[in-house]
C-alpha cells in the first residue's frame, strides 16, 4: 500500500492520519524483517521459491525464530545493529506477481476502508498528538 500523494495543499485530517499509520505500520514490518534477515541467510538474496512459497518461508522463519527467542531468549545487542533504512532495501519484492485489471478501483477501495478505521475504531490515544507534532 501506498500513502495518499501530498502536495502543497494541506490534507484533510483523516488523510494524514492513514499517512502516519501506514508509514508507522512500514517501519515496524521492515524492522521486523530486518531483524528475520539478520538471523536468516536465505532471506539475504533474492528467493528462488515460487510466489505462492513466500509467505510460507517467511512464516516459517518467525516460527523457528520464535522459537529460538524461546530457548535462547532475546539477544540485545543484534537488534540494536539492525538498520531498518537497509532493510527497506533488502526486503522489496522482485516481481509484482500478476496484474488486476482493476486495480486502482480496488486501491481507491482498500485506502478508503482504511482510512475510515484508522479514524474510527481503529483510531489509538498517540496519533493526533503525533499528526500535531509533525505535520503542523
Amino acid at each position: 500500500m501506498r500513502p495518499y500523494p501530498t502536495g502543497q495543499e494541506e490534507l484533510p485530517r483523516e488523510i494524514e492520519i492513514y499517512n502516519y499509520r501506514l508509514s508507522r505500520a512500514r517501519r515496524t514490518v521492515e524492522c521486523a524483517f530486518g531483524i528475520l534477515v539478520s538471523k536468516w541467510r536465505c532471506l539475504k538474496t533474492e528467493l528462488q521459491v515460487e510466489p505462492h512459497h513466500v509467505d510460507k518461508l517467511v512464516m516459517t522463519t518467525c516460527l523457528l525464530h520464535n522459537i529460538l527467542i524461546d530457548i535462547e531468549g532475546i539477544n540485545e545487542g543484534t537488534l540494536q545493529k539492525i538498520n531498518s533504512t537497509n532493510t527497506a532495501k533488502d526486503a522489496r519484492p522482485t516481481s509484482r506477481g500478476p496484474r488486476c485489471f482493476n486495480r486502482a478501483g480496488r486501491d481507491a477501495y482498500y485506502y478508503d476502508q482504511f482510512k475510515t478505521y484508522f479514524n474510527t475504531a481503529g483510531a489509538t490515544d498517540f496519533q493526533d498528538n503525533e499528526i500535531d507534532a509533525y505535520v503542523h
